[in-house]
């Protein structure tokens, strides 16, 4: 499967998270489509709740992904209880 048939709104995000932090003071720039915990000019710190949110959501969008390319539900699930 070529690589660029394969998108997610969820990891377009995670990449403009990682790149605020990474090269724009933690400030996050672009809008995000899904992880909408973090608003543009916002610092990007995410709370416990908010992380576990995002994992929910990152497990998820394997799980289109590999059904889409695929044709089968993996099932991967991120599972953890709250503290």
């Amino acid at each position: 499967m070529p690589l660029e048939n394969v998108s997610s709104n969820v990891f377009g995000d995670l990449r403009h998270y990682r790149n605020a932090i990474a090269h724009k003071g933690s400030r996050l720039a672009k809008p995000p489509v899904e992880l909408t915990f973090v608003k543009i000019g916002q610092e990007v710190v995410l709370t416990q709740g908010e992380m576990k949110s995002l994992f929910i959501l990152l497990f998820q969008a394997i799980n289109q992904i590999l059904l889409k390319h695929t044709g089968k539900d993996h099932g991967f699930r991120f599972e953890r209880g709250t503290p």
